[in-house]
């Protein structure tokens, strides 16, 4: 191992931050004198941080569509609608992901999609918002359902003039157990 390696790795251990080149260095090392020392150093850093407390969780991720009215310039997920590669999931297909999943042993639904103003239901979007979550609480009540980011929920707000409280406690009186913290082009 070379003394720059040991370097970084003594100064991650002492606590500082390692620069962008500090991390690439790690990430070319190859050798395996090298690479045995960065899995013991992570390893003393993760107990330091965690303990041997370590946790995971299974879930799917279920994006109900990609027809958006957005056009951020960085996303490659959205499509208008009618056009090649655009989808809008049914009920029928929500849950039998979500039955999937659980099958799979998930214990977490992450679900999220585009804006899509036709996305109602009697009108209104939050209703639609609404059955997505009742849809799959309904058959799966335990399964943790971690859905709609807070561009989402900005969407439904103006959609419906209602307020974010509005929607979010409307969300999660339906069921919605977390938000993903995702959408930071609404700031």
């Amino acid at each position: 191992m070379t003394a720059s390696l040991l370097n970084i790795l003594t100064k991650a251990e002492q606590g500082h931050d390692l620069t962008p080149a500090e991390g690439v260095a790690l990430l070319e090392a190859r050798d395996s004198e090298s690479l045995a020392q960065i899995r013991a150093t992570s390893a003393r850093l993760r107990q330091q941080q965690a303990g041997e407390t370590v946790t995971y969780v299974v879930n799917r991720n279920i994006n109900f569509t990609n027809i958006c009215e957005q056009h951020c310039s960085f996303c490659a997920f959205r499509r208008d609608p009618d056009t090649e590669g655009a989808y809008w999931l049914s009920w029928e297909q929500i849950l039998s992901k979500s039955a999937e999943a659980v099958a799979q042993g998930a214990t977490e639904i992450c679900m999220q999609g585009g804006l899509h103003p036709a996305a109602q239901v009697n009108g209104s979007s939050l209703h639609y918002y609404l059955r997505l979550v009742e849809t799959i609480k309904t058959d799966f009540p335990t399964l943790h359902l971690h859905a709609f980011s807070p561009q989402e929920i900005q969407f439904i707000a103006q959609q419906d003039d209602l307020s974010y409280a509005e929607v979010i406690t409307a969300l999660h009186q339906a069921g919605l157990d977390s938000m993903p913290g995702t959408a930071a082009e609404v700031l």
